[in-house]
């Protein structure tokens, strides 16, 4: 796979995904404000100069939080160029009719709403190669927004 269809793939996976990824990234930054609430009544009973281990219960909090962390930064990655893509598309100043309308109406047609391409095409009332073209398009502006 060259490098280009590398980034057109993922590019379009994060288009797919971005619901499920939105809706993981809320639950996980729960969960790492549950840790937090619950280390900081734990922290106060750690003793200074004692050896961290893995059974250790401030060592695996930490560790937790690091994962959650993690998880959290290759989701947002992934979800906040769409939203802000999504912000462009469909701010106040885009026409009726424009490409960036258009656009937008494929991303929450065909990837947010899971509707077939046949579907989208007639929701849309446009042949299916206008249809090719505008999700092309998106893609297109879709790896720039996430920086590919």
């Amino acid at each position: 796979m060259t490098e280009r269809e590398y980034s057109f793939r993922f590019a379009e996976r994060c288009l797919y995904e971005y619901q499920e990824n939105v809706a993981r990234l809320a639950t996980l930054r729960q969960k790492l404000a549950a840790l937090d609430a619950s280390t900081s009544a734990h922290v106060q009973s750690f003793e200074p100069g004692h050896a961290a281990s893995h059974g250790d219960p401030v060592a695996i909090r930490v560790l937790k939080r690091e994962s959650l962390e993690e998880e959290i930064s290759r989701l947002s990655r992934r979800t906040e160029p769409i939203t802000r893509l999504m912000a462009d598309l469909e701010a106040p100043y885009v026409l009726e009719g424009s490409p960036k309308y258009e656009m937008a109406k494929v991303a929450r047609l065909y990837y947010f709403g899971k509707s077939g391409k046949g579907q989208t095409a007639d929701k849309m009332s446009v042949s299916r190669s206008s249809l090719y073209r505008r999700r092309k398009e998106l893609i297109r502006m879709t790896i720039f927004y996430l920086g590919l």
